[in-house]
């Protein structure tokens, strides 16, 4: 893996735990609040972990790539 990949990688991982860490705040502001589950609650809700999914989905595709670029060790 160069080192492009790898700072890459780190940055979409550093991204997803963003956003995992933005929805835990985001639960716990609407837990705090008393929110009801709504369709608001839940557009955030599901856009946050659709975002932390996609980054670490970005960093398992470099790391993948990378691997099949290299070749049989």
């Amino acid at each position: 893996m160069t080192e492009e990949q790898q700072q890459q990688r780190k940055t979409y991982i550093g991204v997803g735990l963003g956003f995992l860490a933005a929805f835990v705040v985001a639960i716990a502001m609407f837990a705090l609040l008393d929110v009801p589950a709504s369709i608001f609650t839940k557009v955030i809700s599901g856009g946050l972990l659709i975002g932390a999914v996609a980054s670490f989905g970005g960093a398992a595709r470099i790391k993948r790539d990378a691997k099949r670029t290299a070749g049989p060790s």
